[in-house]
C-alpha cells in the first residue's frame, strides 16, 4: 500500500509533471530532427543517383549522334551496330528505377511534365530516326540533309534533357531546404524548451528552496515571526505551508512550556 501510494504521489506531482513534460519535449524535438534528417538524407541520396543517370542521357545522346556520323567514314556496318547498342542503352537509362522513383506521383508537376516531354521526343521522333538509320544503306547514312536534321534534332533533345536535369537538381535542393527549415525550427523549439526548463527549475525549485533555507536559518537564530511566502500545490509549496503552520504554533508551544516550567519551579 505504501509503495503504491508513493508512486501516485510521484506521478501526481506538479513539479515532476512540469519537468517531465519539458524533458519529454526536448527528447521529442531531438527525435523529430533526427527522423527528418534521416528521411531527407535517404531521399537526397536517391536523388543524387537519379541526377547522375539523367545527366548521362546527354552523353549518350551525343554518343548516338557520333555513331550516326561515323557511318560517313566508311564502316557503316560497325557504326550501325554501335548505334543500335547505344539506342538500347538509352532506353534502359530513360526508364531506370532511380529516375522514375524521383518523379512525383502527379503528372501535372513540372518535373513529371519535363520527363514526359523527353520520353515523347525520344520515342516519337529521335529514336525512330536513329533506329531507321541502323537498317539503311551506307549511302543513306551519309546523306547530308539527314545528317543536318539528326544533329539539329539532337541539339534540341539535349536541351530538353538539360532542363530536366536542372529541375531534378532544384527538387533535390528543395528537399534539403525543407530539412534545414525543419531542423532550424526543431533547434529553436529545443532552445526555447531548454530555457523554459531552466526557468521552471530556478523559479519552482532553486529559488523556493533558497527561501526556505533562509527562513529556517532565521528561525534557528530565534526569529519566531519568520514566515515563508512560497506556498502552493507543489512539494516545496506544501513544505512552505507546513513550515508556516509549525512556525505559527511556536508561540503557543513556548507559552505552554513556560507555564509548565513555572509550575515545576513552584512545586
Amino acid at each position: 500500500m505504501r509503495r503504491g501510494k508513493s508512486r501516485n504521489i510521484v506521478f501526481d506531482s506538479p513539479m515532476v509533471a512540469r519537468l517531465g513534460g519539458a524533458i519529454a519535449a526536448i527528447a521529442l524535438m531531438a527525435v523529430l530532427g533526427m527522423a527528418v534528417s534521416g528521411m531527407v538524407a535517404l531521399s537526397t541520396q536517391g536523388s543524387g543517383e537519379a541526377i547522375n543517370l539523367a545527366g548521362s542521357l546527354r552523353m549518350q545522346s551525343w554518343q548516338m549522334a557520333s555513331f550516326f556520323l561515323a557511318g560517313r567514314e566508311g564502316d557503316a556496318g560497325s557504326s550501325r551496330r554501335h548505334l543500335r547498342a547505344a539506342i538500347d542503352a538509352f532506353d534502359d537509362t530513360l526508364i531506370a528505377r532511380p529516375i522514375t522513383d524521383m518523379l512525383p506521383g502527379s503528372s501535372e508537376t513540372n518535373l513529371a511534365a519535363s520527363y514526359a516531354v523527353i520520353a515523347q521526343a525520344w520515342r516519337g521522333d529521335i529514336r525512330p530516326k536513329l533506329l531507321s538509320a541502323t537498317y539503311e544503306t551506307n549511302a543513306a547514312m551519309t546523306s547530308q540533309g539527314q545528317t543536318h536534321a539528326i544533329l539539329a534534332d539532337m541539339t534540341g533533345f539535349v536541351a530538353k534533357i538539360n532542363h530536366f536535369v536542372k529541375q531534378m537538381e532544384q527538387a533535390t535542393e528543395a528537399k534539403i531546404l525543407v530539412m534545414q527549415v525543419v531542423l532550424g525550427i526543431a533547434l529553436v523549439v529545443t532552445v526555447l524548451v531548454v530555457l523554459l526548463t531552466v526557468y521552471l527549475i530556478h523559479n519552482g525549485l532553486v529559488k523556493p528552496l533558497h527561501a526556505l533555507l533562509a527562513v529556517t536559518a532565521r528561525a534557528g537564530q530565534g526569529d519566531l515571526s519568520v514566515r515563508t511566502e512560497h506556498t502552493g500545490d507543489d512539494e516545496l509549496g506544501r513544505l512552505g505551508y507546513s513550515f508556516n503552520q509549525m512556525a505559527g504554533s511556536w508561540p503557543s508551544s513556548i507559552r505552554t512550556w513556560r507555564r509548565a516550567s513555572n509550575r515545576r519551579r513552584r512545586s
